[in-house]
C-alpha cells in the first residue's frame, strides 16, 4: 500500500474556546460544588475537544480518509468516484465542524476557510478544510491522472 499524502491540522481556535470553556466549568464544579449540570456542561465541552481537536487527512492508494480528532468520526471517499479536483475558498459563515453546505455538498473544516472540492460522479460534493490545499489537491490529482493513464 502506497502513502500518497498524510497531514494533520490542528484547529487552534476550537482547542482555545473548548479549553477555556472546560476552564469555566472547572472553576464553576469546584466554587459551588458538584451540580449535575454543571458536570454535564463540563463532559459535553470534554467529548468536543477530543472529537474535533484537528483534521487528520490521510491518502493511501485510491482512498481519501479524513478523521476527526481522535478518529471516531470519519469518512472515507473513493478516488475513483471522483470527477474533479480544485483549490477553493469557504466564506466565513459556514464555520468549522462537519456540516451540509446545501447543493448536495458537505464541509470538512477545523480552522480557516483555504479548502479543497471534491465533485463525485454522483453530483455529490465534499470540502476538505486544508491548511496547504495546493499540497492535498496535488495529491489527489496525481491519483485522479493516474488512474485516467490506467484505463
Amino acid at each position: 500500500m502506497s502513502d500518497h499524502y498524510r497531514h494533520s491540522q490542528k484547529g487552534w481556535f476550537i482547542v482555545a474556546a473548548l479549553t477555556a470553556g472546560i476552564a469555566l466549568m472547572v472553576f464553576d464544579l469546584l466554587a459551588g460544588g458538584f451540580r449535575t449540570g454543571s458536570f454535564a456542561g463540563l463532559l459535553l465541552l470534554v467529548t468536543a475537544l477530543l472529537l474535533f481537536y484537528r483534521l487528520h487527512v490521510t491518502l493511501e492508494d485510491d482512498v481519501l480518509t479524513i478523521r476527526f480528532g481522535i478518529g471516531i468520526i470519519k469518512k472515507r471517499l473513493r478516488l475513483d468516484d471522483v470527477e474533479s479536483v480544485r483549490t477553493v475558498k469557504n466564506p466565513w459563515y459556514w464555520g468549522w465542524g462537519i456540516r451540509w453546505i446545501g447543493k448536495r455538498a458537505w464541509l470538512f473544516n477545523v480552522s480557516g476557510l483555504d479548502a479543497v472540492e471534491l465533485k463525485m460522479k454522483s453530483g455529490r460534493v465534499y470540502r476538505i478544510g486544508a491548511d496547504r490545499p495546493e499540497a492535498l489537491e496535488a495529491a489527489v490529482g496525481r491519483v485522479l491522472h493516474a488512474e485516467l493513464e490506467d484505463s
